[in-house]
């Protein structure tokens, strides 16, 4: 019975300009260092082979392919933890690229609503047996085929049109140590929830609808800041205030609760709205989802973007209070990122938060 000897890890639609370490985890460009991290010429070309099977959006050969290498040597078996850890891993640097390229806009008060797409993340994880033979899945053989002769072709998703680089390094830096250093852990756990969410809410393809995307953004962020079921969306506002210091904004919103006017901040405000947006979806409701804006100082805010950057601030939250960045000075970064962050949202100013176009739209 033949052994499967090569474990191959691979991100074949990011295209990152240069060598990537997240933690223990190096990502790495297939074509300018694989030859000199496999020395193994057989394996080599069934590698090679196997890399010739990922195709551009216009079907041609790929220049560019990310290997995830976990340990010292390079594809090799992993057992159940080493495949999670290289998931999480994949999740979090998607997290940490579309982060980055949201708070970039927001910053430079660019309306676009363009951040990228979590399909340029996409993993896969192929294994290679002792007779040459692909298996196209992590634990079973779904399906296989030899490499030397008719292969299967994957082609690149027709909406990964264009790629940003401009990650959050320091985010990067204080995911890695979580990976390494509190895997399997409640947070670690919490976290990965969030990112698979997320990815999906920043998906480009037609097979998630725009609401759909809502609905999994506000998934993402109660995987954060739900403590007990019965929580609602005032209840995950307090906490993330509490979390994230933002208890001492201006209040210049209101709420009612029990027929009794309750002023409250501009964060709150827009949580206690996205939930009820996700809720409005969920019940069938025909709400124009492309008309609804976080809007302040006549400027229109995406609000998928807004809470992406809500879910921002909780996650290098958590990160701090977990240690994750032991370097003074990289915390005291990332409190002026956070600061910074908010700031950019208007949110610290005096100004109430304006109507949405969409209530003036006509819908069901």
């Amino acid at each position: 019975m033949s052994q499967k000897i090569l474990q191959i890890w691979i991100m074949p639609w990011a295209e990152f300009p240069e060598l990537m370490t997240f933690g223990e985890i190096e990502i790495w460009d297939f074509y300018k260092e694989g030859p000199s991290r496999i020395k193994d010429t057989q394996a080599m070309l069934w590698l090679a082979q196997l890399v010739s099977c990922f195709r551009n959006r216009n079907g041609g050969e790929l220049t560019n392919v990310a290997m995830i290498q976990n340990g010292q040597i390079p594809f090799s078996r992993q057992g159940q933890d080493g495949n999670f850890k290289i998931r999480w891993a994949g999740n979090a640097i998607a997290f940490a690229h579309l982060i980055g390229s949201i708070r970039n806009l927001l910053r430079q008060r660019n309306a676009s609503d363009y951040s990228g797409n979590s399909e340029r993340f996409q993993l896969k994880c192929v294994l290679i047996d002792s007779d040459g033979m692909v298996h196209y899945s992590e634990e079973n053989a779904i399906g296989m085929s030899d490499v030397a002769g008719k292969y299967v072709l994957f082609h690149e998703p027709s909406q990964n049109i264009l790629k940003l680089d401009t990650p959050d390094r320091t985010l990067l830096d204080g995911l890695a140590s979580i990976n390494d250093e509190h895997q399997n852990s409640a947070l670690w756990r919490q976290l990965n929830v969030c990112f698979e969410w997320f990815a999906m809410a920043w998906t480009r393809s037609f097979d998630v609808s725009p609401p759909a995307r809502f609905v999994s953004l506000m998934t993402a962020f109660e995987s954060l800041v739900r403590q007990t079921p019965n929580d609602r969306a005032p209840q995950m506002a307090h906490y993330t205030e509490d979390l994230c210091g933002w208890d001492q904004l201006p209040k210049t919103e209101t709420m009612t609760v029990r027929t009794r006017s309750i002023a409250i901040s501009k964060p709150t405000r827009f949580i206690i709205d996205f939930a009820g947006y996700r809720n409005s979806f969920v019940h069938g409701d025909s709400l124009p989802w492309g008309l609804i804006r976080h809007c302040l100082q006549n400027q229109k805010f995406d609000p998928r973007q807004v809470m992406s950057i809500i879910i921002y601030c909780i996650v290098a939250r958590l990160l701090l209070r977990a240690g994750a960045w032991k370097n003074p000075i990289l915390q005291a970064t990332v409190e002026y990122d956070l600061d910074a962050t908010m700031k950019s949202l208007l949110w610290d100013t005096t100004d109430t938060i304006q109507e949405s176009p969409h209530l003036s739209y006509p819908h069901n």
